[in-house]
């Protein structure tokens, strides 16, 4: 069950380092790319804002559904 918890907890960090990691790419190629027009480029880090919470929400839920089960089993 401990090794479970373990290896869930080190997916999960990585998933959430990744997914931090291409959002700030995305981000600084967004600005890149539009440096001159900042508001239509304004809708993107709203998504980028809402993609990473909905991720995180997503990662969250399994690791406590597989958290439970563990225990559970």
């Amino acid at each position: 069950v401990v090794v479970v918890v373990v290896i869930v907890v080190v997916v999960v960090v990585v998933v959430v380092v990744v997914v931090v990691v291409v959002v700030y790419i995305v981000a600084a190629a967004t600005a890149a790319a539009a440096p001159a027009a900042p508001v239509p480029a304004a809708p993107a880090p709203v998504v980028v804002v809402v993609v990473v919470v909905v991720v995180v929400v997503v990662v969250v839920v399994v690791v406590v559904v597989v958290i439970a089960v563990a225990v559970v089993v």
